[in-house]
Order: structure tokens, then sequence, then C-alpha cells
């Protein structure tokens, strides 16, 4: 948008909307951080395993989930095997219920280094699960208020990334605090809230086409 149509008129952004929705709401007390998405390399994946070896190093006890399958997961493996973290980082291929683990997690890692959205991260939120993500150029600093019901580091700093997570495990009282404040905005991206917005827009175009033929 800033790119294309920055100071045009007339331009209305609507986002996806969620359509996961669950009356259910993550516990927050797993120690186990998820990642999703396909394994290729704008996903970042290498960076987060990257990162989780400086989260290991601390809290040896939490393990990182990555749900998602393609092109990239035997060098994953490789770079996991590299690191030592067999017992720490998980490939465990695509899902079907991917809110499920989300619910089963007590926070989401992002670390995409370009999105266009990001709709796990809206899934994630109306789980009431925070996200930790890169601040990459879409997405991320759009749907999350960093130090209300999310955190962002620049992207493509392990070393940040990795601080952030530390910061989550570390901060309980943060975790449920930013889960419920996540939780709470994930509203604005129900499937009524989205809907509502195309009919506002559709209805002002309507009466803007009147005006002008009058």
């Amino acid at each position: 948008m800033e790119t294309n149509w920055k100071g045009r008129k007339g331009v209305h952004v609507i986002p996806n909307p969620c359509i996961r929705r669950t009356e259910r709401a993550a516990s927050l007390d797993r120690p186990r951080a998820v990642a999703v998405g396909r394994l290729v390399p704008v996903k970042g994946f290498d960076l987060l395993i990257r990162a989780w070896e400086k989260v290991a190093a601390v809290h040896p006890g939490w393990e990182l989930e990555i749900w998602g399958d393609g092109p990239e997961k035997e060098s994953l493996e490789n770079l996991v095997r590299e690191k030592g973290l067999e017992r720490q980082v998980f490939l465990r291929g695509a899902t079907p219920d991917v809110q499920e683990k989300l619910l089963q997690s007590s926070m989401l890692v992002f670390s995409s280094l370009f999105e266009g959205f990001g709709m796990v991260l809206v899934e994630a939120m109306a789980c009431g699960v925070p996200c930790v993500a890169f601040e990459c150029p879409c997405g991320p600093r759009d749907l999350i208020d960093p130090e209300k019901d999310g955190l962002l580091v620049p992207p493509g700093d392990t070393g940040r990334l990795a601080e952030a997570v530390i910061r989550m495990i570390e901060h309980p009282e943060l975790r449920r605090a930013m889960g419920a404040a996540a939780r709470k905005k994930a509203g604005r991206y129900g499937l009524d809230a989205i809907a509502r917005s195309w009919m506002d827009l559709f209805h002002a175009l309507k009466n803007s086409e009147n005006t002008n033929l009058a």
C-alpha cells in the first residue's frame, strides 16, 4: 500500500477474516513454542533454529515445534542436528489442525522475512497465544502492538529473536497478559466484523455514486 497507493484517495484496506474461531484459549503453561508455515527460505525457519540454539542454552526444557512441509525440510533437519537441538526442536510436518497445535502451545514464533498478511498470527491471537515475530514488511507490524499483545524484533536478528523468546519464557505473567490482549484484538478479524467492513464500504460507494448522479 505504501509503495503503490500512498497519497491516493479512495483506497480502502480490509484485512482477511479469521475463519477459525474457538471458545477455548491456550493455557500458556506448556514449555512449548510453535511455528507454522511452508518450509521455504522466506519463512526464515533456519534463522529460527539458530535463534533457538540460544534459547536452549538457557532453557533446555523448552521445545520448539515447527509445523509445515516443503523443500527445505532436509536442510532444516540437518541444521537441527548440526546445532545439537534434536531434543528441543522438532519438525512435525504438515497438520490439518493448526488451531489445536496453537492451543497446546505457549507462544507462536513468526520468523518470516516477508509476508502479505500472516494469517497464522491472527489464528494464534484468536487462541490467546502471544506472538514473537520479525518485524518484516507487512503482516506482523500491522497485527501486533508491541509490548501489549506480542513482541516484534528486527528482521533477521536471531539474537534479538532469542532474547524476546527468553523473555516470554521467563515471564509467564507477561505471556498471559499479552495472550489475553491478543485474543481480544482477534475479534477485529472475525468473519462478522470483516463482513461488516465490506458492507460499509459497499454502502459508502453506493451513496457516493448516488450523490455524483444527483
